[in-house]
């Protein structure tokens, strides 16, 4: 699947499709439609910054695939829209339609998470200011104590798709892509003093490592 920048109306929306693609790491067109699953029409509409001819959820797609939420994306492509442009006021229309149908999604979405996040950590909000006052009367409150307590936030956490990098403790030969030390070389043994973590595949945080002796 190869595509090019020759369209008329593509002029304007170019710079901003190239800065998108630099940004994310794509080196072409053709390897981002590939990544967000966006067949030849699709691909079109977005050269021509049309995106209101993109369905909202592969608009949704190719916002995550670019790193950027849908709002952000239509104010991306926006300023690069002539406004002189014979169909404006419908254009603009269906922008606003779609900013209020996307902006409505998230708030949905949002607020989904946030029950989902506080059923599955309740024990843990209900039993924190207990534990907290029992260990201020108690000093000696075993550690056990709050790591059990804890289980049910780990596991949401992974549940989600987070993934942690290492454990404590573990020696892993050091890969500066996935941890972070000092006057290491690539391949050095290195202990793992603090996990990583990433998402879906993407890094969010590398594991600390200490050197090996």
């Amino acid at each position: 699947m190869v595509f090019g920048f020759a369209m008329d109306g593509s002029a304007r929306t170019q710079p901003v499709l190239t800065e998108l693609l630099a940004e994310a790491g794509f080196a072409s067109l053709s390897a981002f439609c590939r990544t967000a699953k966006i067949g030849r029409r699709t691909a079109r509409h977005l050269q021509e910054g049309n995106l209101a001819a993109i369905r909202l959820e592969t608009l949704r797609r190719i916002a995550v695939a670019f790193g950027v939420d849908v709002a952000d994306l239509i104010e991306r492509f926006e300023p690069a829209v002539p406004l002189a442009a014979p169909a404006t006021t419908d254009w603009q229309l269906e922008y606003e339609r779609l900013r209020a149908q996307f902006n409505e999604l998230e708030t949905h979405l949002r607020e989904a998470w946030d029950l989902a996040f506080f059923r599955r950590v309740e024990l843990l909000l209900l039993q924190l200011p207990t534990l907290r006052k029992a260990a201020d009367q108690n000093p000696d409150l075993s550690a056990q104590t709050v790591l059990d307590l804890m289980l049910p936030f780990e596991e949401f956490v992974h549940d989600v798709g987070f993934e942690t990098l290492g454990t404590p403790g573990e020696q892993v030969p050091f890969d500066p892509t996935l941890h972070q030390g000092a006057g290491l070389s690539p391949g050095e043994p290195a202990k793992i003093k603090t996990v990583g973590y990433r998402y879906r595949g993407q890094l969010l945080a590398r594991a600390r490592v200490n050197a090996v002796g």
